[in-house]
């Protein structure tokens, strides 16, 4: 069995009380050694639940600057580029990514794409063309393909549809 201990923390005397009464000749020292065992063992997970929640809390901390990195870097952004930013591999992030917003990196990215490509085509005014090229298209006709496999409409569809709804 092998987990991390502190020095002086309770699971080092515990440790260090179960040798003294394994080494003694003490009178009842099979019960004293199986209660201390048990308070050992009720240490050890402690500790490892302590340990996972300070993992999970720096977890949703990092999550929160890696999404907002690929909010604001979305066009060049690549599961490579984001590994060497943060420091961690690829394949950590991908899980990471997939775990706290149930997409894969590629999925997550494509939708976020479209969807500010959406709000662009509703809100900004400008042309279908200067969207398609702000979002990381240079041919409006896959643009337009790739946003009609999302939306079910193509850019102008849904254009002309947000328009209708508004008034």
């Amino acid at each position: 069995m092998q987990f991390l201990a502190e020095p002086g923390s309770m699971i080092e005397l515990y440790l260090f009380k179960i040798i003294i009464e394994y080494a003694g000749c003490f009178k009842y020292r099979q019960k004293i050694m199986k209660l201390m065992l048990s308070a050992l063992l009720t240490e050890l997970a402690r500790d490892y639940q302590q340990r996972d929640q300070e993992d999970e809390s720096k977890e949703n901390g990092d999550i929160l600057h890696i999404i907002s990195y690929i909010s604001d870097h979305y066009n060049e952004v690549t599961l490579k580029s984001l590994s060497e930013q943060f420091h961690y591999s690829a394949d950590y992030l991908s899980k990471l990514i997939e775990k706290y917003t149930g997409y894969t990196f590629s999925e997550y990215i494509r939708r976020y794409k479209f969807n500010r490509a959406a709000y662009m085509i509703k809100n900004s005014g400008q042309s279908i063309e200067q969207i398609s090229l702000l979002t990381g298209y240079s041919l409006r006709s896959s643009f337009d393909r790739e946003f009609k496999k999302y939306f079910g409409l193509t850019p102008k569809q849904y254009q002309k549809e947000q328009r209708e709804r508004e008034q």
